[in-house]
């Protein structure tokens, strides 16, 4: 997982908290910049879909009410979504 982080996120340093999850495994993820829920699920193409326009919501919330939504934090690719 700390691999992972490092590659897909650039975070370094990281101290990981394996959360409770219903249907996904989710991960507190802190570091010197701060803390993340890492949010994994298992692949389909329903949920992929879901998990776009959750992420498109998200990002349209946090423009306009800062601070009161999560923000979604993007790979080093620059995307928020991968399989």
């Amino acid at each position: 997982m700390n691999k992972l982080l490092q590659n897909e996120f650039d975070f370094q340093d990281n101290e990981i908290k394996k959360l409770v999850g219903y249907d996904n495994a989710n991960f507190l993820v802190e570091n010197k910049s701060g803390k993340y829920i890492f949010k994994t699920y298992k692949f389909s193409e329903e949920l992929y879909d879901l998990v776009l326009a959750e992420t498109e919501i998200l990002l349209f919330l946090h423009k306009t009410k800062k601070n009161k939504y999560p923000k979604p934090i993007h790979f080093v690719d620059g995307s928020f979504v991968k399989v």
